[in-house]
Formats: structure tokens, C-alpha cells, sequence
């Protein structure tokens, strides 16, 4: 692991990043799960800036893709995110020019961590994971493309604060009173997986249910509804499917009342993307659909929703 100094000093080298801990592969499965371990700190480290993650990778096919998490482990085993990073292998070179992936052959890789500011306190220990798939925040590449983290000397550079700490020189923070509402149904967002067992699919729904509040200061209400389900086949990337829809209601008792039900259909092929996003206005008589393609081959949508 290498750290550099935020302010601009000499960086410094920790050892032992390259102790891999468990690697997870379910029977019947080849994605790429492996984890490497720093040893537990003497000293508490400040994070800050963009860490990044050195590797060589091959693919058995022509595309892959790359996520790699930083994250802290407690004394006590537990483990928290503190970044991740993902990276199309079609991309590796430039985002906006693909570099063709050769089965087999050996690709030296950097893969760019989201900025983060975080402490790592004495005696935590970093994790540097790394796994070949991240379903559903990334869809899956045109084809299964296992990847294998070749025989060299991982790198992390992580940017490291090491100046002096200042006191808050702003006066406290001014806000206005919060809204007075009235709640009809209280927000309760879910999660759920499923598999069909005869299909092979696996389905991700995520249910934010928003809740339905009334303004009282003006009387408007309020309410809103999301579903999210995506849908995956372990061996085959094209029966990649994602179906969203979201649901706004709005309107004032005596007054008027209007929903807006928008929502898309995303389905895709080897080569192409397909996108049939629709919108109907209950209250208002209108209603719209289209479709329209994108081409796989500059890669697939980098992500195309959380868990």
C-alpha cells in the first residue's frame, strides 16, 4: 500500500496488503470474489483524496468488468464501507475510447475509488476486495466473463491527511423550521431477493414506498411510490432485465388531484440495449411511450441502479 501526503510531502510504504483472506466461489460458480487484508494499524490514518487499486486481470472472454470496495474492519471482525470503485475492462484505457479485451491475455489495470474523507482508527485493518460482478448496480457485460487476478504485487495508493487539524471558523448553521405535516402513511422501504429455481433467474426488487404526508402550512399532499426489479441469469447476460416504475400523487382536498406514473423497460440482446420508457397522467388525459436502442459495443450502462 502506498500513501501519499495530502499535503504534498514525501508518501510513504506500508507492507503486507497482499495477504488474501477468504475467497467465496459458490459451488457451480467462477466469478471472481478475493479479498486482501492489511495488518491492524499502530496509528490512526486520515483518509482523504481518491484512493486507487493496481491490478493484473484476464478475462476468459472478450469484455469483463471490474469493482473493487475499500473497507474497514473493526477489532472486533466487523467491517464497513468506506469506497468502492468499478471499471468497464472495455474502458481501461480511456473512458471514451474502447481498448478491445483479448481472452486470456494479461491486463494491467487501475481502478479509480469514489473520494471519500474517512478516519481509520488504531488497531482497524484495511480490506481491499475484489469481484468480477456487482449486480444490480452494474449491468452485466454482452457475455459471462470470468476474470483472474494474475501473479503480481497488487497496489493501493491511498491518499493520506496529515496536516493539522483547524478549528471550525464558520458561526453555527442557520435553518428554517421544519415543515408541519401531517402523515397518512409512514415511509417503509424493502428489499428482496429471489430465485427461480426452474429458470435460473434471480430477481433484486427494491420497494421505496415514500409514504403520503399533507403540507399543512398549504395543504398539499403528497405521495409517492417506487419499484425497482432486476433480473439476471448467471450464464446468460442477455436475459439481463430491469423494469422501473414510479408513482406521484399530488393534490389539495376540494381542489384538484393528479398522479404522474412514469417508468421504463430495459431488455437487451448481445449487441443492444433496448429502452421502452412510458408516462401516463391520471387527472390529465394524457399518455406517452417510445423505444429506442443502444449499442453494447461501447459497453453497457455503467449502473443501472442500487441495492
Amino acid at each position: 500500500m502506498h500513501t501519499t501526503d495530502r499535503r504534498g510531502g514525501a508518501g510513504r510504504i506500508l507492507r503486507d496488503l497482499d495477504r488474501p483472506g477468504p475467497t467465496h466461489r459458490p459451488a457451480g460458480r467462477r466469478s471472481l470474489r478475493r479479498k486482501l487484508d492489511h495488518r491492524s494499524l499502530a496509528e490512526a490514518i486520515d483518509i482523504l483524496g481518491q484512493p486507487q487499486v493496481d491490478l493484473t486481470v484476464a478475462s476468459a472472454t472478450n469484455a469483463g468488468q471490474v469493482t473493487v470496495r475499500l473497507s474497514d474492519v473493526r477489532p472486533d471482525g466487523g467491517s464497513a464501507l468506506i469506497t468502492y470503485g468499478v471499471l468497464n475492462l472495455r474502458l481501461r484505457d480511456d473512458p471514451a475510447r474502447l481498448s478491445p479485451v483479448q481472452p486470456g491475455e494479461p491486463m494491467e489495470i487501475t481502478v479509480g475509488l469514489d473520494m471519500t474523507g474517512y478516519r481509520l482508527g488504531v488497531g482497524h485493518r484495511l480490506r481491499v476486495s475484489i469481484s468480477s460482478a456487482n449486480f444490480p448496480l452494474l449491468t452485466p457485460p454482452p457475455v459471462r466473463s470470468d476474470l483472474q487476478v494474475l501473479p503480481g504485487e497488487p497496489r493501493l495508493t491511498l491518499p493520506v491527511f496529515t496536516g493539522q487539524d483547524l478549528t471550525d471558523p464558520l458561526s453555527e448553521p442557520e435553518a428554517a423550521a421544519g415543515a408541519h405535516v401531517t402523515t397518512h402513511r409512514a415511509a417503509s422501504p424493502r428489499r428482496t431477493v429471489s430465485t427461480d429455481i426452474a429458470t435460473g433467474l434471480t430477481t433484486v426488487t427494491i420497494e421505496d414506498d415514500l409514504g403520503d404526508v399533507t403540507f399543512e402550512d398549504h395543504g398539499l399532499r403528497v405521495a409517492q411510490q417506487c419499484r425497482e426489479e432486476y433480473t439476471v441469469h448467471p450464464d446468460d447476460a442477455s436475459r439481463y432485465e430491469a423494469n422501473i416504475s414510479w408513482r406521484y400523487q399530488v393534490g389539495r382536498d376540494g381542489a384538484f388531484n393528479a398522479s404522474v406514473i412514469s417508468g421504463y423497460r430495459l431488455t437487451c440482446d448481445e449487441d443492444t440495449f433496448i429502452c421502452r420508457p412510458s408516462k401516463r397522467l391520471v387527472g390529465m388525459a394524457r399518455r406517452c411511450s417510445s423505444e429506442s436502442g443502444t449499442s453494447r459495443s461501447h459497453g453497457w450502462p455503467p449502473r443501472s441502479g442500487g441495492a
